[in-house]
């Protein structure tokens, strides 16, 4: 070993050997100089060691062989030339500003630098490094202890508290528990009493078509009811014997008007009591055919007062609507939401996109108990929407559609305002909450209608496309943003 390699070992302790190693030469030329010193591992290629477990072997040769510590050490020379020359042209004074001012991957250098300078001056600030080093190494774990001790406590403090959150969880979820039994319980009640009504309605529906039934057979009676045979056959035979007893009084006229002078004779006579026999009997057909008149019409005009009465109670039958039940206290409150499709298709298209129905439908709910959500979708016979009628059922909603109805002028005609207007009055009574996802002015009367009835009214549409007086009448107005949005084609 030559006498710097000696004087390095001497004076340099291996921690300050590692700092050394570690501060002047990179992992290439670490592990170049562990294969030129012959440091090997059985079975695995120097490469593959780490950085740190190298220099560990390399400090361990540097002490225990000579030649492993003078290439070391001419390795260290060569890669630290210049802070050697630096160390060398101070005063040891400069020398300890030098190693005070050194940046924190630069110190191993300066130390190897102060080593190989050999000045007594110079090698005592080895020393004098080392113990400030140990002290600030000392401070520092008592900081790292320090610290180590805040973060346990931060964490008991955070245990503490995830045990508070998680009792509060359970407790919540009991509660949970106990709401969900008693709509268990409401479930099964509403089922049989919907069964209850089904029966009911079964019952009137058969009801109502026998009553059907009874009025088709009294049109049809009233409708071929005509004057019987027997008295067309006696109007036939008193047309007869009018015509005969005309004739027969014209032939007295005659008779009487040769033979005034002249008393009646015999023929006469009996000519007189056949005429007034007639006119007798003609009278009596007269009386007859009145009252077979009389009997007639009162009979038509008895089926007609029946057909209206039963007219009447077909219009009176209707199904039994199932009355509306109270909202339990503490329950969510019961939403329903009607989607005017091809409004907001159209005001999403203008912003260059295309609306994320699955979010609206879970935005517009926001928690509460879905009753209805009913999409009122317009198709037209060119274009091919089961794709995205079928997309809407899937995302959970009822999908009511009308097609496009074209006129004779070429201009088409096609909305759902009267039928969305209609479903929602009728299914407000069993709403908390009615959303309106459209921007159509048309619907202000609407909602001004359903406001009267008991329900909230919340309306969900593009700001731009909205009309002022709907969003005036609305309870809550909602503006659908960008990321409701979704791109064109995905």
């Amino acid at each position: 070993m030559n006498s710097l390699a000696r004087k390095i070992a001497e004076w340099v302790p291996p921690h300050m050997m590692v700092r050394i190693l570690k501060d002047s030469l990179d992992r290439k030329e670490i592990i170049r100089l562990c294969n030129t010193c012959g440091i090997a591992y059985k079975g695995i290629r120097t490469k593959s060691v780490p950085t740190e477990d190298l220099i560990e072997d390399l400090t361990d040769a540097f002490y225990e062989e000579e030649e492993t510590a003078q290439r070391v050490v001419e390795t260290l020379t060569k890669a630290n030339r210049r802070w050697i020359q630096q160390v060398q042209d101070r005063s040891p004074e400069e020398v300890e500003d030098l190693l005070s001012e050194a940046p924190e991957g630069e110190v191993g250098r300066f130390l190897f630098a102060l080593a190989a300078d050999g000045r007594p001056d110079v090698m005592e600030l080895i020393s004098d490094w080392e113990e400030e080093w140990t002290d600030s190494s000392a401070a520092e774990v008592l900081a790292r202890v320090a610290a180590f001790i805040g973060e346990k406590e931060e964490l008991d403090r955070k245990v503490e508290s995830l045990e508070q959150e998680a009792k509060g969880l359970r407790e919540e979820k009991e509660k949970l528990q106990e709401q969900l039994k008693v709509l268990q319980r409401e479930r099964k009640a509403l089922k049989e009493l919907l069964s209850q009504r089904e029966r009911e309605l079964t019952s009137l529906r058969r009801a109502h078509r026998e009553l059907e039934a009874e009025r088709d057979s009294l049109r049809e009676r009233l409708e071929g009811e005509g004057p019987s045979q027997d008295i067309q056959a006696l109007t036939s035979q008193v047309h007869q014997l009018l015509r005969e007893h005309r004739k027969l009084c014209h032939d007295l006229e005659k008779v009487l008007s040769r033979d005034e002078t002249q008393g009646p004779g015999p023929f006469l006579e009996a000519l007189g009591k056949t005429v007034g026999g007639i006119r007798d009997m003609l009278v009596a057909l007269s009386d007859s055919q009145s009252r077979r008149d009389e009997e007639l019409w009162k009979g038509l005009e008895a089926l007609r007062q029946e057909v209206r009465a039963v007219g009447v109670e077909l219009r009176n039958v209707r199904p039994v609507e199932q009355k509306s039940k109270p909202r339990p206290a503490g329950s969510p409150p019961r939403v329903g939401v009607f989607v005017d499709v091809q409004n907001m298709f159209y005001s999403a298209r203008q912003l260059g996109g295309r609306l994320d129905f699955e979010k609206l439908l879970e935005v517009t709910v926001a928690g509460r108990r879905l009753v209805r959500a009913i999409a009122y979708v317009v198709t037209t016979p060119e274009v091919d929407q089961s794709k995205f009628v079928t997309m809407l059922r899937q995302k959970g909603y009822e999908v009511k559609a009308k097609e496009l109805r074209k006129r004779i002028d070429g201009s088409a005609k096609g909305d759902w305002d009267m039928g969305m207007a209609i479903d929602i009055v009728r299914f407000s009574e069993s709403l908390d909450v009615v959303v309106l996802v459209s921007g159509d002015g048309d619907f202000v009367d609407l909602v001004n209608l359903v406001k009267t009835k008991g329900p909230r009214v919340e309306v969900f549409s593009f700001d731009q496309n909205a009309s002022r007086d709907l969003i005036e009448a609305a309870d809550t107005y909602y503006p659908i943003g960008e990321d409701m949005l979704r791109p064109i084609g995905v």
